[in-house]
């Protein structure tokens, strides 16, 4: 009796070593930790759980999968996978035993889903090297993740390997994250249906030839990491229009951008260097080049064709007359200007455009039938004939040297306000369109107008009701004076710079005061006024009983709008609050929704915070039972308790508190 129940004992120990995987739903979605090997047998498994359409594989610590493993979950090259509903594979957090064994991720996706069109795929963050290949054109996910790094060994480790995804027509979305070191050539180059691609912060080159091709894409989102554009890498993304370039560039190889889409081009005061061919291209629609710093170097034809830099020409007297730009013949059906900072004027200016029009050109050693020049409204010079002075200027600023037509940088606006991944609220005393919003702020970046307030029932709380401010009509272009909420498409960015924006004066002397209230917007509801509206004042606070957004990084708080219970909260210059015609009895926070965009550009609503009342009579009690700040913001809604909250002063009923 006693060896039986040892070995009861026995096998009892045996069968808890053994656990299995762990498996649990989490939305729709089935996640598997692989805490042994062996665990991905399919005999640990329901015929259920093998029909999931959305799986995310873990790894517990120190845990790899298997070749074995990973052929039981994926299947033997060229086999339907066991788990072949899939539509979404999250492998982020899964690591494998080497990535030689992946291969099978690119022979065997076209048989999941039923040859369907695939989700995301979310590939591991530990990989050093594509090894799978995806150019067969056979795989049909629409969107690919090369995650960020939780790891530190991860970070900035994975080299997307040559022509792995050339060709894909079924891509639609890609994002780069940090685990990325670098872009091998050709490794997206022809993926038509390729729209949009978000560099996350880390990746720091982007290789020969990457994209090329890419006729689709519409959006880029380059991070404040990246050091070097290769060889042709956007060459040929003819729909590419705009492209925000980071402050962290220092090279721009030949053909990076020649044949894109781009009108304007702001080159940051961090690169340099531009080689040849870099921008422009036959039939190219490049209308401005804005240079921030004072040395970049710049090869010859940095900027091609030719036709673009110079080649102009005006049949007028030449003798300083004011002219417009359509007075001079083009050979490209537009003009191409270089818009330079006033300290590079001796390094980028052509010698010859230096000196016609004043008294040194009488010793300069041009002819004295070359000295005809014009004028445009803003006192730049311009040559009425190219006379050849503009053709294979020599030196390292070769590229800069061959523009005709040039203008003293000017209107620009520096916004240090930026927040990653945010939403904030801005105001500017200047117009923006929808290419300058793009250039400032990146590709994919989106703008809201103030749409309505939505009042409803507390499901929780009878006889309460809580708002919803809505921002849900975007918009393209932005208004003088008019308030927005707005969400960059940057990472890490620290500062941009706006260009060619024209700023309003202020003829009433007001600080703007008329023309904010002009453009401010309002909604009524449940009998209360709300009334976005911008401020440029330095110094004066948020008006009592308004609500003003906040963005920051702090995180006790959600970033949201915030009501202000006090008089000393900083109305901060070129942002804006929602005033109210009174108070709505409601202290703390609101709800807010924004229009934002999935991969398929729909528009869906994103809320945040918990509700708050809204009685129309307010009274002593209307915040009773919350825990609020020192600020107004409510830190826990429907109850007092204090126990675990961060260090500080808080109000409750009534009465401070301190929490050490």
């Amino acid at each position: 009796m006693r060896r039986i129940y040892v070995l009861g004992i026995m096998l009892m120990t045996i069968i808890m070593a053994y656990a299995g995987p762990t498996k649990v739903m989490k939305g729709d979605t089935l996640v598997i930790t692989v805490n042994a090997d062996g665990d991905l047998a399919l005999s640990n498994f329901t015929e259920a759980e093998k029909a999931a359409t959305h799986v995310k594989l873990v790894t517990a610590n120190g845990v790899r999968i298997s070749q074995t493993d990973w052929t039981n979950f994926f299947g033997g090259s060229y086999t339907t996978p066991p788990f072949s509903k899939i539509k979404d594979l999250d492998l982020a957090l899964a690591d494998f035993a080497n990535d030689e064994m992946l291969v099978t991720l690119g022979q065997n996706s076209k048989f999941l889903n039923g040859g369907k069109v695939l989700g995301e795929l979310v590939l591991p963050e530990s990989i050093k090297e594509t090894k799978f290949s995806f150019n067969d054109n056979l795989s049909k996910w629409r969107s690919v993740v090369f995650p960020n790094a939780t790891k530190d060994g991860n970070k900035g480790t994975t080299k997307i390997g040559a022509s792995v995804f050339s060709g894909t027509e079924w891509l639609h979305k890609l994002t780069i994250g940090t685990s990325v070191g670098s872009i091998a050539d050709m490794a997206f180059n022809n993926c038509k249906n390729l729209t949009m691609v978000d560099f996350l912060y880390g990746v720091k080159k982007i290789d020969t030839h990457a994209f090329w091709g890419c006729t689709g894409l519409t959006s880029i989102i380059l991070p404040e990491s990246l050091e070097e554009i290769g060889l042709g890498a956007f060459e040929s993304c003819t729909n590419l229009t705009t492209v925000r370039l980071p402050n962290s560039l220092k090279t721009i190889k030949q053909e990076a951008f020649e044949g894109t889409g781009l009108k304007t081009v702001v080159i940051p005061a961090s690169v340099e260097h531009i080689e040849r061919q870099a921008f422009g291209g036959t039939n190219s629609p490049l209308q401005d080049v804005y240079v921030l710093g004072s040395k970049t170097k710049a090869d010859l034809q940095a900027f091609q064709p030719t036709g673009y830099t110079y080649g102009y020409s005006y049949n007028g007297p030449g003798k300083g007359e004011v002219v417009e730009l359509s007075q001079f013949t083009t050979q490209t059906g537009h003009y191409t200007i270089l818009h330079y900072p006033e300290e590079a004027y001796e390094k980028y200016i052509n010698k010859y455009l230096q000196v016609i029009g004043t008294d040194k050109y009488a010793a300069s050693g041009y002819p004295e039938w070359e000295n005809k020049w014009v004028v445009d409204k803003n006192g730049n010079r311009y040559p009425t004939q190219d006379n050849g002075r503009f053709t294979n200027p020599g030196g390292d600023y070769a590229g800069w040297n061959e523009f005709m037509l040039t203008a003293k940088l000017k209107d620009t606006h520096k916004d240090e306000r930026l927040v990653e991944s945010k939403w904030y609220s801005v105001c500017f005393p200047f117009n923006l369109t929808e290419e300058q919003i793009k250039n400032a702020f990146g590709d994919a970046t989106e703008v809201c107008e103030f749409s309505g307030v939505k009042s409803d029932n507390d499901p929780h709380i009878t006889g309460k009701k809580y708002i919803t401010l809505q921002f849900k009509t975007e918009v393209k272009g932005m208004k003088a004076h008019h308030p927005y909420m707005i969400h960059p498409g940057l990472h890490h960015a620290e500062y941009s710079i706006i260009v060619g924006v024209t700023k309003d004066t202020d003829a009433d002397n007001d600080k703007f005061a008329k023309k904010l209230k002009a453009e401010s917007v309002s909604h009524e509801t449940d009998g209360v006024k709300y009334t976005f509206i911008g401020n440029y004042t330095e110094g004066i606070k948020v008006p009592m009983y308004s609500y003003y957004y906040y963005s920051g990084n702090n995180p006790k708080w959600e970033n949201a709008f915030y009501k202000a219970m006090r008089t000393d909260v900083i109305f901060t210059p070129q942002t804006a609050v929602v005033e109210l015609s009174r108070d709505n009895g409601v202290s703390g926070a609101a709800k807010q929704a924004f229009y934002t965009r999935s991969i398929d550009t729909d528009p869906t609503g994103i809320s945040t915070l918990p509700a708050a009342d809204t009685s129309k009579s307010a009274h002593p009690f209307a915040g009773r039972n919350n825990v609020y700040s020192v600020y107004g913001q409510i830190v826990r809604l429907g109850t007092t308790n204090l126990e675990g909250l961060p260090a500080g002063l808080y109000i409750v009923n009534g009465k401070k508190y301190i929490v050490k």
